[in-house]
């Protein structure tokens, strides 16, 4: 836990310098120093770091001694990450740290970019993508992270009001991993207009998902995550989706200044909202808290405006309301956190 409480710590004073920096790139600056800490801590980690990394060493070699005429397209669902891995494996030769090191790149730059363009305070961006867990899934997940990163890309066409685009890098992000195709809804949720009369149907809808749980789960590890049991164990899922229901309602209950902040808010609230419904997997098995990613990552750049669109407008009340925040979402990674001792290459 030292390690990843010292890279808090650090991000944090890199922060608090970057705010007496008086050049108008210093916010920018910080943002590239954060996540080339995170890109480090990733790259050089131990190869026996991450639930399921022990998995990709047999697969990366797997698909690296593979010719590329044995490839069949025909029954490998997901032919993105095994081209990938056999590129890689030609330019490394056979190099597994190479490996790592070119995956943490391109899992991480798809959420930088995403920051970079929405956020309106870098430093609470990625202090909530470190303590909900999104930057530790990167170092198991590697499949399904680099397609979140990619999907992170299409949200940007989703701004820009471009369908073509988005689902291209979509149905690229599938290749990856199957569940992206969970995204391809987004661009239409995106243009959605959730108002109060709505409530009772979400929370109905939400009902439903909690009722049919089991079902839900079932049949989504058939299909997607085939590798893994439906098991009666929570994972954290009732405490992160009541934490995640409040924060829901505090922004619900002020959205018209939400969205005076900046239009595009409109996207990652409705997106927020997907996001909860499918949280209710996560309360039967902690691995269906894999989908909620695709839809919940955008919050990072919704935790900040809870800053912005607080009644107080004076530097001591948001001060005051930073340093909550801040505390409560360490506190959260802290209490909820039961990951493997972090040990370097």
């Amino acid at each position: 836990m030292i390690y990843y409480l010292s890279v808090i710590a650090l991000i944090t004073i890199l922060y608090i310098i970057s705010c007496y920096l008086k050049f108008s790139k210093a916010k920018k600056v910080f943002l590239f120093l954060a996540f080339a800490i995170l890109f480090l801590l990733s790259a050089l980690r131990s190869e026996i770091l991450g639930t399921d990394l022990e998995r990709y060493v047999v697969r990366y070699y797997y698909y690296g001694n593979l010719e590329f005429s044995s490839f069949d397209f025909s029954v490998l669902s997901e032919f993105g990450f095994a081209i990938y891995c056999k590129i890689i494996y030609l330019l490394s030769s056979g190099n597994f740290r190479i490996f790592m090191i070119i995956t943490s790149f391109f899992s991480l730059i798809g959420v930088y970019n995403f920051i970079r363009d929405n956020s309106n305070n870098y430093y609470l961006s990625i202090l909530s993508y470190f303590c909900f867990g999104f930057y530790f899934f990167t170092f198991s997940g590697l499949k399904q992270s680099l397609a979140i990163s990619l999907v992170m890309f299409s949200f940007s066409f989703v701004k820009k009001n471009n369908i073509k685009m988005f689902l291209i890098i979509v149905l690229l992000a599938s290749t990856f991993h199957l569940s992206a195709l969970i995204v391809l809804p987004a661009y239409f949720v995106s243009k959605f207009n959730f108002k109060p009369s709505y409530v009772p149907i979400y929370i109905m809808l939400i009902l439903v998902f909690y009722i049919f749980r089991f079902t839900i789960v079932s049949l989504i590890t058939s299909y997607i995550y085939s590798d893994y049991e439906v098991l009666s164990n929570s994972g954290g899922g009732y405490i992160f989706f009541f934490m995640l229901f409040v924060i829901f309602v505090y922004l619900t209950s002020l959205k018209k200044k939400l969205l005076l902040l900046n239009e595009n808010n409109n996207a990652w609230y409705n997106f927020f909202a997907i996001s909860l419904i499918f949280q209710i997997l996560a309360t039967v098995e902690g691995n269906a808290h894999r989908l909620t990613f695709y839809y919940l990552i955008p919050i990072v750049s919704l935790i900040p405006c809870m800053n912005s669109i607080i009644k107080k407008q004076d530097p001591k009340s948001k001060l005051l309301f930073n340093i909550i925040l801040v505390v409560i979402l360490i506190a959260y990674y802290v209490v909820t956190t039961n990951y493997k001792s972090y040990s370097f290459m």
